[in-house]
């Protein structure tokens, strides 16, 4: 693991950067528009660009013609071809971005990690859904994921006042249900409806696998239908876990909850292994349904990434703030 005393990443940490900026697409840091408009105002077009090219080479080659001049000519007056033009040329055409905003290569390279870093952060969540947490660790963890811009927090909902009493910079969620969604649909109903009344930015609903191998099709969808259209202006989200189930079951789950309008599903998993095969029949029995949010205790970078290869838009866990720690050394931030 790359520290503060030793600047080396290993194999695994280069791997796991490469796969992240490979599976994000982002090649070059998307700068603010507004300020790149006003930094490359001035600069020339690409038939602008073209012709200083151009320019530069006629100059070149009136150069080697030189007129009278002995050293315009070789080998019994023959001209030289033109030549191309040099990398200092060329960047007086053609400035670089660093050139464009003003700045070095290697602050350019620190705001461009400092951009990748931002972007995966907010698809980090933190679990504070642990009932033995004491309010200081809680308020702790809490002030942390906000400082490091995470995605969200998801908060049991007895803790709910305390999250929410200094009013954080930062999406609050409260889990409903947790952990097993043994509660009857008319609870739920009041649960959701009364979680939904507060200024939480949504709810995590948990998935009730007794009730699925007990009610028919049909009503599962009519109930959770109703359960997901109290969110109007509020996440509901679905939490399933997924690891007991059938793949059957799995792509019969997804499409019930696609039927009654779901947006967002939390894959609860204990363990995100490399090879997950669980998550990974999950995400693919989605199949572009709703997007996928991987929900674990524990975890680590590693596991983070294969998370996100595997298809999943985010993974929440209980030591995100360590995750983002760890992907912030990194990335020399």
């Amino acid at each position: 693991m790359y520290s503060s005393d030793d600047k080396t990443m290993t194999d695994d940490e280069t791997l796991s950067l490469s796969e992240l900026a490979d599976m994000d697409g982002a090649k070059v840091p998307e700068f603010a528009e507004g300020e790149f408009e006003k930094k490359a105002a001035d600069l020339p077009g690409p038939d602008a660009s073209k012709d200083g090219a151009d320019e530069i080479k006629t100059e070149r080659k009136s150069e080697v013609k030189g007129g009278d001049s002995p050293a315009a000519t070789s080998d019994g007056g023959k001209e030289k071809p033109a030549t191309e033009a040099t990398e200092e040329e060329k960047s007086k055409v053609f400035p670089s971005a660093a050139q464009v905003f003003g700045i070095s290569e290697d602050q350019l390279q620190t705001e461009f990690n400092r951009f990748k870093a931002d972007k995966l952060f907010k698809k980090v969540f933190i679990e504070l859904t642990d009932p033995q947490l004491k309010k200081e660790a809680f308020l702790s963890k809490l002030a942390e994921a906000v400082a490091y811009n995470l995605g969200g927090v998801t908060v049991l909902p007895d803790a709910l006042p305390t999250a929410l009493k200094d009013k954080p910079a930062i999406d609050v969620y409260v889990a409903v249900c947790y952990p097993y969604g043994a509660e009857s649909f008319e609870v739920k109903k009041v649960l959701v409806k009364k979680a939904l009344a507060t200024s939480v930015s949504g709810v995590v609903l948990y998935f009730g696998q007794f009730e699925y191998r007990l009610k028919k099709r049909r009503q599962l969808v009519r109930e959770y239908k109703k359960l997901l259209g109290y969110g109007k202006r509020k996440k509901v989200i679905v939490a399933v876990n997924v690891e007991s189930l059938t793949p059957a079951e799995m792509q019969d789950i997804s499409s019930l909850l696609f039927e009654a309008g779901a947006k967002e599903v939390r894959a609860v998993v204990s363990d995100i292994r490399k090879e997950d095969i669980a998550l990974d029949k999950f995400v693919k029995s989605a199949d572009g349904k709703f997007d996928i949010t991987v929900t674990t205790g524990k975890t680590d970078d590693k596991c983070m990434v294969t998370a996100l290869n595997l298809g999943a838009s985010a993974v929440a866990c209980e030591n995100a703030v360590e995750v983002a720690k760890c992907f912030k050394d990194m990335l020399n931030l």
